[in-house]
């Protein structure tokens, strides 16, 4: 399996890529990755759950809040829980790291709880809105296209979150059957 993304030493080595479409400039290109494949299997981590709070999209969403395209690509506590959340709720989740898995950010003239099961510098996506599958889309796309022909799905157990739930190995769809595809090839 091979790290790609840039960056590829970010805050969590490489797990919170700024960008899963293209490969980190020290490492090479996505000509080196298909020139490496020459005809042999590559496998590179899909990191489905998560992307850096530094990626284009985020950042945008800060800068301009609910009027982003991007908006709907991220979780909030409000996504999960449109209702509201009890305490029991939250204690439920669970999350690798002590406290809960949300960091206030400034989402265009308010501040929102986004969903960030792993650090503050990985904001979570999700993946049941037409932006969230649309991304991953994208990302599957650039991969296949590098000559990559395996992906390990990084994070993929907390990548639905459902509401009432540990938030972890729920077993929600985690790609709707009316969009699933992969590229031919």
């Amino acid at each position: 399996c091979v790290a790609l993304y840039t960056p590829i030493d970010g805050a969590d080595a490489g797990f919170d890529p700024v960008d899963h479409t293209s490969v980190d400039p020290r490492v090479g290109t996505w000509a080196d990755v298909a020139r490496l494949a020459g005809g042999r299997r590559v496998m590179a981590d899909m990191i489905v759950n998560h992307m850096s709070s530094s990626s284009a999209q985020f950042l945008d969403v800060l800068e301009r809040g609910e009027d982003s395209e991007h908006a709907p690509m991220f979780l909030t506590l409000s996504s999960v829980f449109p209702d509201g959340a009890t305490e029991s709720d939250l204690a439920a989740i669970y999350r690798p790291r002590p406290g809960l898995p949300f960091t206030h950010y400034r989402w265009g003239s308010r501040t929102r709880l986004v969903w960030t099961t792993f650090t503050p510098r990985q904001v979570d996506l999700d993946l049941a809105t037409p932006q969230g599958r649309a991304y991953l889309e994208e990302v599957l796309e650039a991969l296949h296209s590098g000559g990559v022909s395996q992906v390990r799905l990084d994070a993929v157990g907390y990548s639905v979150k459902t509401a009432g739930t540990s938030c972890f190995m729920t077993g929600g769809d985690l790609w709707p059957s009316s969009t699933t595809h992969a590229p031919a090839g």
